[in-house]
């Protein structure tokens, strides 16, 4: 199942998501749901809110580079992971950043701020996380480069923190009206999208 992802204005991606509890078949179902999804939306990560689920799990791609040359024709998942140089898929559910050393600069955007992007993010290089899998087994690791980012971005949304919160003041302010009208339509987008589904079904609930 392939999720409409919520875009920047749905109060969802400015919400603290609560901790997983249970671990059962409908939590396995919505990760690989979400990894479809991830996929489908070509990004490397994607957050439980983002598909609107307050809950603190995210899935996300550990990437190497890759051998292959750009296809625009690749389209389903394995091409895609060969195209991407995918090393695995992760689920990570209630995790734990912890350790970050070293600061390093790199372009981010958003699955949920299609189309936008800043250049510059500072982030830690390294970081420390321990996680959740879809069993409830614990798992931790050292990770560093892309991958880290990309756990530290999604990660973020569980707390409600978007990417361009992590911009100095007067370079968010900038970003904010550089974009004003993307970040206007996304918004009214956004509202007509909650609208729609105000009485439809929506994802099952994770405890």
């Amino acid at each position: 199942m392939i999720y409409p992802i919520r875009l920047y204005g749905d109060p969802i991606l400015r919400k603290v998501a609560s901790p997983v509890t249970e671990f059962n078949d409908a939590l396995a179902t919505l990760a690989e749901n979400m990894i479809e999804t991830m996929y489908e939306a070509n990004g490397v990560g994607l957050a439980a809110p983002q598909i609107g689920i307050a809950k603190r799990m995210f899935v996300a791609l550990e990437t190497k580079e890759s051998e292959e040359e750009d296809d625009d024709e690749a389209n389903t998942r394995e091409q895609k992971k060969k195209q991407w140089g995918v090393v695995d898929e992760h689920v990570m559910i209630n995790p734990e950043i912890s350790l970050p050393d070293g600061q390093v600069l790199m372009q981010e955007g958003c699955l949920s701020l299609p189309g936008l992007y800043v250049e510059a993010v500072e982030r830690p290089e390294h970081i420390h996380v321990k996680y959740q899998d879809v069993k409830g087994n614990w798992h931790e690791r050292d990770v560093d480069g892309h991958f880290a980012r990309v756990i530290q971005h999604e990660n973020d949304h569980l707390d409600g923190v978007l990417f361009l919160d992590r911009l100095p003041k007067q370079e968010k302010l900038a970003f904010m009206d550089e974009h004003r009208q993307a970040l206007a339509q996304m918004q009214r987008d956004a509202k007509a999208f909650l609208k729609d589904i105000k009485d439809a079904a929506t994802p099952a609930v994770i405890q």
